[in-house]
């Protein structure tokens, strides 16, 4: 959350000529329910299947495109594995002090977090962190670097 998945992946496509897909506005309009509906009205194990079911509608197709993939998404079923298997996988990984500021800006927007105070934000992005980073780091590209150019992010692909 808050790492930029969406605006770089759009910016990639836009780079590459290729289709843009986010993957929760994708099931956002399958179910006709925003993402933190589903989470409250359904529940995180539901959403976590139709993310899968989602994602492997795409993957696997002989068609080229630039994917944006909420956070937990490679975290569950066998999903890192085929997004793995399926391309370039690239982790947006700023600092922490980035994502928080990022995050406290974007607050009121962001049903998880918008009544978290400023330590419980921090404690927030540090559990997510932690939990999610043994996936994280199987990707392909990491990026640390806040504000990365799309012509640098392409240079490390054309190398992968």
């Amino acid at each position: 959350m808050g790492a930029g998945k969406s605006y770089y992946a759009k910016k990639l496509a836009a780079y590459y000529n290729l289709q843009f897909i986010d993957l929760d506005d994708e099931i956002t309009l399958q179910e006709n329910l925003a993402i933190t509906d589903i989470f409250q009205q359904k529940g995180e194990i539901y959403f976590r299947q139709i993310e899968h079911k989602t994602l492997q509608q795409y993957i696997g197709k002989d068609k080229n495109f630039v994917m944006a993939c909420g956070g937990g998404t490679p975290c569950f079923y066998d999903n890192i594995v085929k997004i793995k298997n399926a391309g370039i996988t690239i982790w947006l990984n700023p600092p922490k002090k980035i994502l928080l500021n990022r995050l406290c800006q974007e607050q009121k927007k962001r049903p998880l977090i918008k009544n978290l105070n400023f330590k419980a934000l921090d404690n927030f992005i540090e559990q997510q962190i932690k939990e999610r980073e043994k996936y994280y780091n199987q990707a392909a590209i990491i990026i640390t670097k806040p504000n990365i150019s799309i012509q640098e992010i392409a240079k490390k692909i054309q190398y992968v």
